[in-house]
């Protein structure tokens, strides 16, 4: 992916490191059929869930 407006014209792009893995989830797996998950941080609750537009939202 590279980012255009950056202001120093450099064109940066993001690299994967290769030391560094994150765990990849599928959403349908996490969210389930409900399309909504309940996530609890620190003393909140969130709520993620898709968008009739299938995009991902995060809420207090």
């Amino acid at each position: 992916m590279k980012n255009a407006d950056r202001e120093d014209g450099s064109g940066s792009e993001k690299k994967n490191d290769s030391a560094t893995q994150y765990p990849l989830i599928n959403s349908q797996q996490l969210l389930g059929a409900s399309g909504i998950l309940l996530i609890q941080h620190q003393d909140q609750q969130y709520q993620l869930r898709i968008t009739k537009a299938g995009k991902l939202i995060l809420t207090k």
